[in-house]
């Protein structure tokens, strides 16, 4: 799990990074210390605190991913599989292309990834807030316009 994938390399990214990590419910498995923050859920000022980030580790949902290319961070994204239709690798895949995130699967990938955004932060940085989003209003007019030729 994600989680796993975190805390498992909490005293690496510790001797870094202040972690804000949200477990989800009965899920914190770590105490809290100076540099490691666990909480079930964030429900108050989570766009502040993504645009306040350095560097966001997240999966790679839609709704998410989105956000925090609003919010203009990088980030690391790990990819949902099983149980997925594919869309969090695509979504993944979408952001690492344009090269304002990387994305990481296991431990060793992921220490590397988040390595890699905060060495070269600034780059990473400008390419989230230059980011090229799909045209969504475009795309959907352009599925009813065929929808509605087929009938």
């Amino acid at each position: 799990s994600l989680n796993n994938l975190i805390t498992d390399n909490l005293e690496k990214l510790s001797e870094d990074f202040n972690i804000l990590h949200q477990c989800g419910k009965d899920k914190i498995k770590v105490q809290e210390n100076d540099f490691y923050k666990p909480v079930e859920y964030i429900y108050e000022n989570m766009d502040k605190i993504m645009k306040n980030s350095h560097i966001i580790v997240s999966r790679s949902g839609a709704n998410l991913t989105f956000e925090i290319a609003a919010a203009g961070t990088p980030a690391v994204f790990v990819p949902l599989i099983s149980g997925s239709r594919g869309e969090q690798i695509h979504n993944a895949k979408f952001f690492t292309d344009q090269k304002c995130s990387e994305t990481a699967n296991d431990s060793p990938s992921l220490l590397k990834a988040i390595y890699e955004v905060h060495n070269n932060y600034n780059l990473y940085k400008s390419r989230m807030s230059e980011i090229k989003l799909p045209e969504s209003v475009e795309i959907i007019s352009n599925y009813l316009k065929l929808f509605l030729s087929n009938k």
